[in-house]
């Protein structure tokens, strides 16, 4: 973080046009960017005009955009997976699930970079499993903006996000806990998350009653959704899995790149999970 901010004026003056894989222009909040980040931002008139690089949303932005900010991996999988919920919700304006969300999430241990640590440490992070950022994390507010501003909505969600630290390089799972409303548990959601799916190239939604597995997606951009309903407990669960280093990152911005020029959505992306 804090590389991209400072060329990226030089460089969009110029007409060349730029994707940032780190977090410098995630966030609009400039306070929040300071707060979450630690440093003051190179380049804070960008903020506002800086485009949130998830496809599966903003598309047609970032077809025409000048610098794109390629989503973090937590985030991914949080605002993709209540999208469907969300879009609903805003289209027959009613409360379909109640204000909390509970995002627990679980990364390999390439989510926290490379650098040298202690706790990345292999022989401390073998048979290992911990919670990590519990007070809170950066990637916190960027979910919290994607649900109110990108996904636009209508109603007011208070969201408890806690990362996981597990003992594999690359992988993330996140669970997606939420309480129905009576309106809500009259709504069929596995054939809603198919629907607003089906069209969407790196997005698999699992057979009601099959769940993924990190594995399933290792070394792909394929993000994989399976939804659980509970009408009589009032609850919905949303299970998320992906490739944090892919789809969470390097195959995200590629998708992004043929977004901006024009080409097959796909192209350098088309590769099958490595198993085992």
């Amino acid at each position: 973080h804090g590389v991209a901010m400072k060329q990226a004026e030089a460089l969009t003056q110029a007409g060349v046009r730029v994707i940032d894989l780190a977090a410098d222009f995630r966030l609009q909040s400039l306070a929040e960017f300071e707060h979450w980040y630690q440093q003051p931002h190179a380049c804070p008139e960008l903020l506002k005009t800086a485009v949130y690089g998830l496809p599966e949303i903003n598309r047609d932005k970032i077809a025409n955009a000048l610098l794109v900010g390629n989503p973090g991996c937590y985030p991914t999988t949080a605002i993709l997976g209540l999208k469907p919920i969300i879009d609903l919700q805003n289209q027959q304006a009613v409360a379909l699930i109640a204000s909390r969300i509970v995002i627990d999430a679980k990364s390999g241990v390439s989510g926290a970079g490379r650098q040298a640590s202690l706790a990345l440490n292999y022989a401390e992070s073998t048979d290992n499993f911990k919670a990590y950022s519990v007070e809170g994390h950066r990637h916190l507010p960027e979910i919290e903006q994607g649900v109110a501003q990108l996904l636009d909505s209508q109603f007011n969600h208070r969201i408890r996000f806690l990362p996981h630290l597990v003992p594999m390089i690359r992988g993330m799972l996140s669970s997606i806990h939420m309480e129905l409303t009576d309106t809500g548990a009259l709504i069929d959601w596995q054939h809603v998350f198919e629907q607003s799916y089906e069209s969407e190239p790196f997005i698999d939604v699992m057979p009601k009653g099959l769940y993924p597995d990190t594995r399933s997606v290792r070394a792909s951009n394929r993000l994989r959704i399976a939804v659980h309903q509970d009408n009589e407990r009032a609850e919905l669960t949303v299970i998320v899995v992906q490739d944090n280093l892919v789809k969470g990152a390097a195959g995200q911005a590629v998708q992004n790149m043929n977004v901006m020029f024009g080409l097959d959505e796909s192209l350098g992306l088309n590769f099958a999970p490595i198993v085992p």
